[in-house]
């Protein structure tokens, strides 16, 4: 390989030696676009690297770099990253440009090689079978009864969709993306989705799903961005005529460090502005007692880049009426904990509508778990609602009428059945 002439050889040992010996060191070619490219790729080369480099640093931590070798190669040290870690997100990076620019990733073009070595400005390496990378398949769909929420999720291609993620804090985590219907009662319409973000840790005995947890700042930014570039590939494949809103979660840890924040607005700037009014940006992960004068804060850093900013309150006993006059468009609530045996539900949800009211014009309940539950949310005074009964008839990312006629029809059959 030729050497690297961006860096000098002796910064770029003290960089990259100590991550070659924990096997955290690879290098990504993209010979199968040039070669594809013929004529064109001296056109091509320069926004085949900006593009390699934006997704890397979408993946990334802070701490990790990237680093041209050439026209075709690009070194990528993750020093706090596992090797199996380093190798799925340089093979993640390699898919996405290749899918980009050649609209597939065939095996045949995937050229990933682990570095081994590093000696007097040359790079060592290995050829890497992608058959080893832990790539998992998208969850299948269980078929749901009818007075329960199916437990999978859809996202605009039918499917979960499984990226990589590392954090600085020795631990690597798994990202699912999927999005949830989100039906309007007023409207009587489906007219928005939301992306629904699931973080899973990697530990020695096994994957471990990441509930209630702080998330690390590098691993929050991670997650606002991967949904952002979700919303904006879904967006740009939905029919223009049956456009729809996306709610995009963006962990308030993602917005409380100077990095990740950074990189968070200065993606949503990149952002088409037809594209940006489909968008609303949902602060998540709040604590309980978050200040208004926090939350006005938010608002205002978000509310230039989207067409409105969402609130994810802590649960349903959240003051969140406290939150009035800071501008939020509406406040939101996973009601995934709920269950439809819990006799106080019902008092429960009628109280933080009720407070929701207060703080912003929109309610909204995430995946009510039950058809019962989906109704006592309506009754309670709910805006907005999502769970299994809507995603069992709404399949397709699409803007569409969604009447309630449609759910007692349903529970008609179900009792006749």
């Amino acid at each position: 390989m030729e050497r690297v002439a961006s860096l000098s050889p002796d910064a770029l040992l003290e960089r990259v030696a100590p991550a070659i010996a924990s096997g955290s060191v690879n290098v990504i070619s993209v010979e199968a676009i040039r070669g594809r490219s013929q004529a064109r790729w001296p056109r091509t080369r320069d926004k085949v690297e900006a593009f390699v480099e934006r997704s890397f640093a979408r993946l990334a931590s802070p701490r990790d770099l990237i680093v041209a070798l050439n026209d075709l190669e690009y070194l990528t040290i993750q020093p706090e990253a596992s090797r199996a870690a380093a190798l799925n997100l340089s093979g993640n990076v390699l898919k996405e440009t290749l899918k980009f620019f050649l609209g597939s990733a065939e095996p045949c073009d995937l050229k990933l090689m682990l570095v081994t070595g590093f000696a007097d400005g040359e790079l060592a390496v290995e050829a890497v079978d992608f058959s080893r990378l832990d790539d998992p398949p998208a969850a299948a769909r269980p078929t749901a009864s009818p007075d329960s929420a199916p437990t999978s999720e859809i996202d605009w291609q039918g499917r979960g969709e499984g990226l990589a993620l590392v954090a600085g804090d020795s631990r690597d985590y798994r990202l699912a993306l999927s999005l949830e219907p989100v039906w309007n009662v007023g409207a009587r319409a489906v007219a928005s989705f939301r992306i629904r973000a699931s973080v899973a840790v990697e530990e020695p005995e096994g994957r471990r799903p990441l509930k209630d947890g702080r998330l690390p700042a590098a691993v929050a930014g991670a997650v606002a961005l991967h949904a952002l570039d979700h919303a904006v590939r879904t967006l740009g494949a939905t029919d223009p005529s049956r456009k729809i809103g996306l709610h995009v979660p963006v962990p308030i840890e993602a917005l409380s460090y100077s990095n990740s924040r950074y990189r968070l607005l200065h993606a949503l700037r990149d952002v088409a502005p037809e594209v940006r009014r489909m968008l609303l940006l949902e602060v998540t992960n709040l604590p309980a007692g978050f200040p208004p004068g926090r939350m006005t804060e938010l608002v205002s850093t978000l509310a230039p880049y989207c067409r409105a900013v969402l609130a994810r309150a802590a649960d349903e006993t959240a003051k969140v009426a406290a939150w009035r006059g800071c501008g939020l468009a509406g406040v939101t609530l996973d009601c995934g904990h709920l269950t439809a045996a819990d006799r106080n539900a019902h008092t429960r949800l009628r109280a933080f509508a009720a407070a929701a009211s207060k703080a912003a014009p929109g309610c909204v309940g995430y995946m009510l778990g039950s058809r019962s539950l989906l109704m006592s949310a309506w009754a309670a005074g709910f805006t907005h609602l999502g769970g299994g009964a809507v995603e069992a008839e709404v399949r397709m990312p699409a803007a569409q009428r969604f009447h309630p006629e449609r759910l007692y029809r349903e529970a008609l059959e179900g009792r006749a059945a």
